[in-house]
């Protein structure tokens, strides 16, 4: 059996910030934050998470901050999203340092609970786009925050549960095809929410994601695709 090589991993992960020649650093601007919590993530699982500086990681975040609208971009002077949003608090809780934003918090959950609308979903941005994956990682940041409340988690938990499908599945709205990637987020906020118990059709929904393996062991994200990760990987 070969052996993990942690060392090739960490160094792997922290070589990311040190493509600035390339223009594909510069092309992924939008994806820097969910970048930098996706590798802090491995770093944690491996017990390094201290390769990363968390002096210069808190500067990065707060210089992220977009105090037009309130919440955190993906970039410095990056418009705020719920995702990027979502990156931000969970890497700060991590690394001990959500003190940094105090000040900011009343902004923030302004910026959040804004993005709600009337039939309990959640915009990513300001500029309208709807997707389960934002109803999650909306009630998330809340959750981290300590600022969830009835008025907000009701609608959010029932627009969830109209997102569920004759086959037992979740999509990212309701009517549309369900989907591995938004079946976590739809079963992360009713965990979240302690209402998991509320699905209409737990067996078929267990049916249909046992469905997913296929011959080689992999796993796909809906019917008659490849094997892949078949999961979003949220904020």
């Amino acid at each position: 059996m070969t052996s993990l090589d942690k060392s090739k991993h960490v160094a792997y992960i922290k070589s990311l910030d040190d493509q600035k020649q390339f223009l594909e650093y510069w092309l992924s601007e939008h994806l820097r934050m969910n970048g930098i919590y996706w590798g802090a993530c491995a770093l944690f699982l491996m017990r390094a998470e201290n390769e990363f500086d968390k002096k210069t990681l808190v500067e990065f975040i707060l210089n992220c901050y977009d105090t037009t609208y309130g919440g955190f971009g993906a970039f410095p002077k990056h418009d705020s999203h719920i995702l990027s949003t979502l990156s931000a608090l969970q890497l700060l809780k991590m690394y001990d340092s959500l003190d940094v934003i105090n000040n900011k918090k009343s902004q923030i959950l302004q910026f959040i609970k804004g993005l709600q609308l009337p039939d309990g979903s959640f915009q990513g941005d300001r500029f309208g786009e709807v997707d389960t994956r934002f109803v999650y990682t909306a009630i998330q940041s809340l959750s981290i925050l300590e600022s969830l409340s009835p008025d907000i988690v009701d609608p959010a938990v029932d627009f969830i549960l109209r997102c569920q499908n004759f086959d037992g599945g979740f999509g990212l709205v309701p009517g549309s095809e369900s989907h591995s990637a938004q079946i976590f987020t739809c079963l992360a906020t009713l965990a979240i929410a302690g209402q998991v118990d509320k699905i209409k059709d737990r067996e078929a929904l267990e049916w249909w994601l046992s469905e997913r393996q296929v011959e080689n062991g992999g796993l796909n994200g809906r019917p008659e695709k490849l094997p892949d990760r078949s999961s979003w990987e949220p904020g």
